[in-house]
């Protein structure tokens, strides 16, 4: 069950900027930067030798989401057994104030030893984080049988948005990822993170947040901008991830920020 903290009166310092403690029991960064939100806690999971959780920022007054928030430790990274040479991934349950405000009814943590194509792009060690709007089972379920495309309606509407063409264009468990022309890892650049859309059954799947192993031990911040596309239903899905590194920890706390009403898809 989540745990809900009503955080005591802080620095109210800004909310992209975490302060930290580290819970006694779990010795996970929590966020208590900001004196005006309620935190519920997710689940914690042990992933590779370090603990793992997630949780949800509210507005104590309304209820309102305001940030969804995950840990990544890097020893986490640094640990992974030389063994591992399969796809692995790892759901975790999150707080149901998430799920009811937004379309998204779960996340999971993947990493992905070999990477994915298209060759030279995506096909190095890296970790990426799903927030699906399938079931857990339809998610698990996709095949790549269906070679159904999504409408260009449902696209993020900023140009530039298109989905791979075959035969590159399916990762089972995932779907079919869509890129933006004017990603780094597109112009000849070595990729480092992305925030994309996956699709199946011409349906949005999944938004997934993804880093490469290699950039992630570099222990940086960054933020991005999330792919605004449509929703399937009137929910929030938020306009920014932001990733910061915890020193105390050596932790990256990731968080999806700024939730809005989205555009429903028509």
């Amino acid at each position: 069950m989540a745990v809900v903290i009503p955080l005591a009166t802080a620095s109210g310092c800004d909310d992209l900027q975490p302060a930290s403690k580290t819970t006694a029991d779990n010795n996970i960064p929590i966020d208590v930067s900001n004196e005006n939100q309620t935190i519920v806690q997710g689940e914690v999971k042990e992933l590779f030798g370090k603990r793992v959780t997630n949780w949800a920022v509210l507005d104590p007054k309304t209820g309102k989401l305001l940030a969804f928030k995950w840990t990544l430790p890097v020893p986490t990274v640094q640990n992974v057994p030389s063994n591992v040479q399969s796809d692995v991934r790892f759901w975790m349950k999150v707080p149901e104030e998430f799920t009811k405000q937004t379309v998204f009814t779960g996340m999971s943590f993947d990493f992905l030893p070999h990477g994915h194509a298209p060759v030279g792009v995506y096909d190095m060690p890296h970790w990426e984080f799903h927030f699906i709007t399938f079931t857990q089972a339809e998610s698990v379920g996709i095949d790549c049988k269906d070679p159904t495309m999504p409408p260009d309606r449902l696209l993020p509407a900023a140009p530039g948005w298109y989905v791979l063409p075959p035969p590159d264009n399916c990762v089972p468990g995932m779907g079919l990822h869509a890129v933006w022309s004017g990603l780094p890892e597109l112009n000849s650049e070595r990729f480092t993170k992305s925030f994309l859309p996956d699709y199946y059954h011409g349906k949005l799947a999944s938004l997934e947040a993804k880093a490469a192993s290699e950039y992630i031990v570099k222990r940086e911040s960054f933020s991005l901008p999330t792919p605004k596309s449509p929703a399937p239903a009137k929910s929030l899905l938020p306009k920014n991830l932001v990733v910061t590194w915890d020193q105390a920890t050596d932790t990256h706390i990731w968080a999806l920020t700024e939730f809005d009403d989205a555009t429903v898809e028509n």
